[in-house]
């Protein structure tokens, strides 16, 4: 720091940045460095400066952010992020993208006849489906109570999308009679 050089006049300059350092007990915590650099004719020649611990700040930020970008019930893209995300892909004209749009069926009489435990679990069941059906590349967000939607990055042709479907709904049978 003390080979800094400036073309400000201002006899100090004051720096923050975090970062992440490796500690004894053989892990990575967040610090956040804050510093002034005192100059003379240009030339840092003093640094004074405080260390803090702020990896509980970095922890709660990310899970406000997984919070804000993930539905909750079944950690699939909520319905404010995945179209985000999908917005910054299509944009690349230049490859092929296929977007799936599910709806269940009658969920609402699964939810009247079987309970809404039962419903929730046959979203589960559907977002676990769509997790072992498509790419960890793909996008698969739970836009709504008993919609889906995928977007298949970077398909070779329609026909590999239009594969995918039976097989969906061939899971979701499966585990529908399977609750009776």
């Amino acid at each position: 720091m003390l080979k800094m050089r400036t073309q400000r006049t201002a006899p100090y300059q004051d720096y923050s940045f975090d970062c992440k350092i490796y500690t004894t007990d053989r892990y990575y915590i967040w610090i956040r460095v804050n510093y002034r650099a005192h100059f003379y004719y240009g030339v840092a020649f003093r640094v004074v400066g405080s260390i803090k611990n702020v990896d509980s700040l970095h922890k709660e930020q990310e899970r406000l952010k997984n919070e804000i970008e993930h539905d909750q019930m079944t950690g699939l893209y909520s319905k404010t992020h995945a179209p985000y995300l999908v917005n910054q892909i299509v944009v690349d004209e230049s490859k092929m993208n296929a977007l799936l749009v599910i709806d269940l069926d009658n969920f609402k009489n699964v939810n009247d006849k079987l309970g809404h435990l039962i419903g929730d679990a046959v979203i589960m069941d559907m977002a676990m489906n769509l997790k072992t059906t498509f790419r960890k590349s793909d996008i698969l967000g739970h836009i709504g109570g008993d919609e889906f939607m995928v977007l298949m990055k970077d398909i070779k042709s329609q026909e590999i999308a239009i594969k995918k479907m039976p097989k969906v709904a061939r899971s979701l049978e499966k585990d529908l009679y399977s609750r009776k």
